[in-house]
């Protein structure tokens, strides 16, 4: 799983193919992800209304993909 993630570029990404291939979420579970779905300090995660344990590799793609969020949020606008 690890060596699949590696091919994917992007945070957001990554963090899909391990709610796939570790948590067999549907894409239309994980389209619809929330940041409230996520409970890091319990390290629970709720996909499609039900909730799983939080692994060390989904949560290290998690906290990355928060990490790239945090720095892009909200989206710069140039002026012209």
């Amino acid at each position: 799983m690890a060596r699949s993630a590696e091919l994917v570029t992007s945070p957001a990404g990554r963090l899909a193919v391990a709610l796939a291939a570790v948590h067999a979420a549907r894409p239309g579970a994980i389209r619809t992800l929330q940041l409230d779905d996520a409970d890091l300090g319990n390290r629970r995660i709720t996909l499609a209304g039900r909730t799983h344990p939080l692994e060390d590799l989904t949560r290290q793609f998690l906290l990355a993909w928060l990490e790239h969020r945090r720095r892009r949020w909200p989206p710069r606008t140039t002026r012209t």
